[in-house]
């Protein structure tokens, strides 16, 4: 393509980073105007619109040697609003050039402790007990981190669906003349007023391979059917029930309609400290292994709890 095609517009380059030990992705931005090419690391706005990175970041406290290592910085003036949620995984690094990036700098990895307008606490994996691998003068930038039991899971499950028997597998890519298996014998332990949520209700309870409930939001999906769904397996005896969601903040609104369920006596929610809500901490599989002595105590105290919650990153 010619220069003179080019419009006024970014084109992202992505690159693969092996350096860090994972396929990661980092962007080699530039800008193309017609005869120029500028390389973005002379704007750095632009990758702050995109909401990828913070940069320009100041260290304003140093606690990585403590026992709860955490960094604070202070963001710059005017810095629009990166798309970072609290309990987000991060790396960050030293950025004073524009030869300073991800693969050239030494590493960090955290978690987003707590966020402002201004300030942005992170949380790292590991005690740093090196004091100048983090200069006080130093500017810094901040991104968006991954990990690769992400990525195993899915060659995981696409592995299982091939995996999988003839049955299961016509079910999932909706094969004619497959048809989920229901036990029809099961029956629904309370009365509702409402038809419709009877209906749902068994035909959840007595699906053997799934049941797919689809709906827009705010029509009741959670509040009202999953909640009540929950009381109905657990009327079963013995019965252990596993919710999972695609976020953290998903399984946290799970945790608020479990609360609500008289037949709960108690829950355990899987997930780091900081991806939980504060309301929902007490109920964490790892406060609950701080009051286990041993590996027989643990497996008692998660074989005692019927319910069991997971989320995603």
């Amino acid at each position: 393509m010619a220069a003179g095609d080019w419009s006024d517009e970014t084109i992202t380059i992505w690159l693969c980073d092996i350096s860090i030990g994972f396929m990661r992705l980092f962007r080699e931005n530039i800008i193309c105007r017609k005869s120029a090419i500028l390389r973005v690391a002379e704007f750095p706005a632009l990758l702050l619109c995109g909401g990828y990175m913070f940069s320009g970041l100041r260290l304003v406290r140093n606690c990585a040697a403590e026992d709860i290592p955490e960094v604070e910085f202070i963001l710059p003036g005017n810095t629009p609003s990166p798309d970072f949620r609290l309990g987000d995984i991060v790396l960050f690094y030293v950025c004073d050039t524009d030869a300073d990036r991800v693969s050239t700098r030494q590493v960090f990895k955290a978690t987003i402790a707590s966020m402002t307008a201004d300030r942005v606490v992170l949380r790292l994996r590991d005690n740093q007990s090196y004091a100048e691998a983090l200069p006080i003068a130093s500017c810094y930038a901040v991104e968006h981190d991954y990990v690769d039991s992400s990525f195993l899971l899915q060659y995981k499950g696409l592995y299982a669906m091939l995996d999988a028997s003839p049955h299961r597998r016509g079910l999932l890519v909706g094969e004619a003349g497959e048809s989920p298996v229901r036990n029809m014998s099961r029956r629904l332990s309370y009365e509702y007023d409402s038809p419709d949520l009877s209906r749902i209700l068994l035909k959840a309870l007595q699906a053997e391979d799934y049941f797919l409930l689809v709906g827009p939001p705010g029509t009741g999906k959670t509040s009202v059917a999953l909640r009540n769904m929950v009381r109905e397996f657990l009327a079963i005896p013995d019965y252990q029930i596993l919710l999972v969601a695609f976020t953290n903040r998903a399984v946290d609104e799970i945790c608020d309609k479990l609360e609500t369920i008289g037949e709960v006596d108690d829950y355990i929610r899987v997930g780091q400290t900081l991806s939980c809500d504060v309301a929902y901490r007490s109920h964490l599989l790892s406060e609950r292994m701080k009051q286990c002595r041993n590996r027989e105590e643990a497996n008692r105290s998660i074989h005692s709890c019927f319910v069991g919650e997971d989320g995603a990153f």
